[in-house]
């Protein structure tokens, strides 16, 4: 019997079974799985923060730029057709009064649009744009703030 344990401990050499290391990658893989998920919201909501800041900015460069033009928001149809055209230019071209303040930050702008509401004495007033890029859309009115719609 003395034999027999001396044998049994030769071939115990003390390390784990296969069953024991398939249970450890098994929790190993459950833990990574969870992780990711959490990591992909956090990263889903830091982006959608940029581009809500982003959104933000671009709304103040253009109550900026009214004030420093002496435009006050308002148009009368002369003035309109005279400062429309620099106003409706997207964020990133060099020409656009907006590009001083947000131009490197829109580097991705691939459309951008403006919508005017007539304040009723013959007056227009800036309401809202639309800034687009290929993977996010950024709309701002005046009732409503920043929205942003990602793909």
């Amino acid at each position: 019997m003395a034999k027999r344990k001396q044998k049994m401990k030769r071939l115990d050499h003390g390390g784990y079974s296969l069953v024991e290391l398939m249970v450890v990658i098994v929790i190993m893989v459950i833990l990574a799985s969870v992780s990711i998920g959490v990591y992909n919201g956090y990263v889903n909501r830091a982006r959608s923060a940029v581009f809500y800041e982003k959104g933000h900015r671009i709304a103040e460069a253009f109550k900026i730029c009214e004030a420093e033009h002496g435009l006050s928001g308002e148009f009368d149809k002369r003035e309109m057709a005279e400062e429309i055209g620099n106003i409706m230019k997207k964020p990133n071209d060099p020409d656009s009064p907006l590009y001083l303040y947000v131009g490197e930050d829109t580097d991705d702008c691939t459309d951008f649009t403006l919508s005017f509401k007539n304040t009723g004495d013959g007056k227009m007033e800036i309401d809202g744009f639309t800034y687009t890029a290929d993977t996010y859309e950024i709309r701002w009115t005046e009732d409503d703030g920043v929205k942003v719609t990602m793909e």
